[in-house]
């Protein structure tokens, strides 16, 4: 058996090429968080009431300077699929330490 980072393709076994995703070796946090929150009801005059945001995941500053974010989730609510809630990006502060 080869030894050390590898990985089998066919019959041709060759060293593992791939580098390690830049947004997990870092020691960086993500300028935005993403949090979802549930809609509950209508108030008096018919504006649709918010549960309590719960954070799902982050959105990371894209390299290179392109414009955008990559959103990464962790969880996906079954009220977003049903329609029937809203997501906020939320800017990190800078003495956050908690995150996804």
């Amino acid at each position: 058996m080869p030894r050390g980072p590898f990985r089998c393709i066919g019959r041709m076994v060759r060293p593992d090429k791939r580098k390690e995703n830049d947004m997990t070796t870092k020691k960086e946090k993500p300028p935005y968080r993403l949090t979802f929150s549930r809609i509950t009801g209508k108030d008096e005059s018919g504006q649709d009431v918010l549960s309590r945001p719960y954070e799902i995941g982050v959105a990371w500053a894209r390299k290179g300077g392109k414009k955008g974010c990559v959103i990464s989730i962790e969880i996906i609510p079954t009220d977003l699929v049903n329609r029937n809630g809203v997501l906020f990006l939320v800017p990190t502060e800078p003495d956050e330490r908690g995150f996804a």
